[in-house]
């Protein structure tokens, strides 16, 4: 007669001549649960006690004795036995009767999530140029898993443009009202407290998950929500829209999402905040002016934050005119403000040179090898440019 070991999780006695391993694996998680080995005939008969003795061994270790065993009969001709005080990460061999079952108590590894690719994301949700799949697919299959983060500089500008309208709607547009600490006290939220719940929503909010454990937001003070739920992990900043000189007045928090390479030319960010979801210059959000005083517009990387306050360091600022245009705050922008480094004239050469010594105001103060790469520009030698400004075209 023929015996065959099973281990699992449990036993189901069935009938007379049947019975079944519950969670037949070779498998456990950790700590594992109470192991069971049943020994099955392929004949309805009765078999035998005899003594068993459970091996045990670190992984790629020696094998030594744990413990030894009588193993009951179920009255159909069962022999079982189990396990309930086994140890992570070790391998087991159960002998009885000439025979052996090999189990394993290890973690087994998770399947490796397969990388998706931007392909993929065109022919799943942005079918025909527009967004084709629903929020909820989008949401469990793209967003909170990152894969559309992973292959965001994948897209072209304008798929991007489209899915930032749709994300930003879907997800981002809400006036909070209230917020707390871990002192329970609720307060009014101001733009800081929206923008700063959207950054760690819609960008990289898990490095912050822990800074803000205590701190919760809601719209009655009674249904609350955490500050931090889940990511989608796009390179999403927080952003200010301050005046241009000290003093009270307007100072507004919005966030900003990344849309090309180059973080210096404003027209590479999308910023939003409450139902606005595509700030421009001039809208109520980033007025071009206040009390006839120029605004500054910076992009700011959080250094460390809590429910209330953060720091941070600047990455990038412009300054706005009157009439709204991007006012040039160092030489890159300023070439941009031209219309790119082969639109450069004599008079802009000239125009430069004339801030460095300080007899013109273009917005900024070039030094000299902004003066260099500007002429370097003007006669078309785009490299020394380069190396010499530092920007890229």
């Amino acid at each position: 007669m023929t015996l065959t070991g099973y281990v699992g999780t449990g036993i189901n006695i069935l009938n007379e001549c049947d019975a079944e391993i519950v969670g037949e694996s070779e498998s456990f998680p950790c700590p594992p649960p109470t192991v069971y080995v049943l020994w099955r005939a392929h004949e309805c008969v009765e078999m035998p006690i005899e003594e068993g003795i459970l091996y045990q061994r670190e992984e790629g270790g020696a094998w030594h004795e744990k413990t030894r065993w009588t193993p009951p009969t179920t009255p159909h001709g069962y022999t079982y036995v189990y396990f309930d005080n086994l140890e992570c990460n070790h391998e087991y061999l159960c002998h009885y009767g000439g025979k052996g079952v090999f189990f394993s108590t290890t973690q087994s590894e998770p399947e490796p999530h397969p990388a998706k690719t931007v392909t993929d994301f065109r022919n799943e949700c942005l079918v025909g140029g527009t967004m084709s799949c629903t929020a909820d697919y989008l949401h469990d299959n793209w967003l909170v898993t990152k894969d559309l983060a992973n292959i965001w500089w994948d897209l072209l500008r304008e798929e991007r443009e489209i899915v930032a309208d749709y994300v930003i709607k879907t997800w981002a547009s809400l006036n909070i009202k209230y917020y707390r600490g871990s002192d329970g006290e609720w307060r009014q939220a101001l733009c800081m407290i929206d923008a700063l719940i959207r950054f760690l929503r819609i960008g990289d909010g898990e490095r912050y998950k822990d800074a803000v454990a205590s701190c919760y937001w809601s719209q009655d003070k009674v249904t609350e929500h955490p500050y931090y739920e889940e990511c989608f992990g796009l390179p999403v900043y927080l952003s200010l829209v301050r005046m241009t000189k000290p003093g009270v007045g307007f100072t507004h928090s919005v966030c900003a999402l990344q849309m090309g390479n180059d973080v210096s030319k404003m027209s590479n960010w999308r910023f939003f905040q409450f139902t606005n979801e595509n700030i421009k210059p001039g809208d109520p959000q980033m007025p071009c002016t206040y009390n006839d005083i120029p605004m500054r517009v910076s992009v700011i990387n959080i250094s460390h934050l809590s429910c209330g306050s953060y720091g941070y360091d600047t990455v990038v600022e412009w300054g706005l005119n009157a009439d709204c245009a991007v006012k040039p705050t160092d030489v890159c922008s300023y070439i941009e403000s031209l219309g790119g480094a082969d639109s450069i004239g004599m008079f802009d050469v000239l125009d430069v040179l004339g801030a460095y010594k300080g007899d013109v105001d273009i917005g900024f103060t070039p030094g000299i090898f902004d003066v260099l790469g500007v002429i370097a520009y003007y006669k078309g030698d785009h490299t020394s440019g380069d190396e010499l400004t530092g920007c890229t075209r």
